[in-house]
């Protein structure tokens, strides 16, 4: 059977808590974390070395992911008929447009990942590396497995899109 619908509500409003993020309830905002035996072992499981030896893999595979769109762009056969001086009616030339526009956007992107991998690595070699720029705290073992080039902690981050979220609206 169903559950009762007013039921579900309070419980889903309890789950949510005040804000509506959709979060469950943590602690508030600006409270210092709590020591977390898990991350601090985590954190030392992997040595520093390893740190480095990663973020560099990254970038080295980074760096030639870029290669390979910059040759993809020189070859591209679509283009290659455009510069030729062929006709293309507008969708085709849409179509060009687009993808022209796409290896750009990625070759940015990138680009991009290849600065912060760098940063990481600068980070790495001053001793800074795992600590949030914003609050100073450690960044968590998860966020830096996931995103090694982490520079702001994820109560930071979410902090940071907020305001961004705030200011388009």
């Amino acid at each position: 059977m169903a559950k009762d619908p007013g039921k579900r509500q309070r419980t889903d409003a309890g789950r949510i808590g005040e804000k509506g993020t959709g979060k469950p309830p943590g602690r508030a905002a600006g409270t210092p974390e709590p020591e977390a035996s898990t991350e601090a072992a985590e954190a030392a499981a992997e040595s520093i070395d390893e740190i480095r030896q990663r973020l560099e893999r990254e970038r080295a595979a980074t760096i030639e992911e870029l290669r390979r769109q910059g040759a993809a762009l020189d070859t591209d056969e679509v283009g290659t008929v455009t510069r030729a001086g062929s006709v293309l009616d507008e969708g085709d030339q849409a179509q060009v447009s687009l993808g022209d526009d796409m290896s750009m956007m990625r070759r940015e992107r990138l680009a991009a990942r290849v600065n912060q991998l760098t940063a990481a690595l600068e980070r790495v070699a001053r001793g800074d590396y795992g600590r949030c720029d914003v609050c100073g705290r450690p960044i968590e073992a998860g966020r830096l497995a996931a995103l090694p080039e982490a520079r702001t902690c994820r109560e930071c981050q979410e902090r940071i899109e907020q305001g961004r979220q705030e200011s388009a609206a």
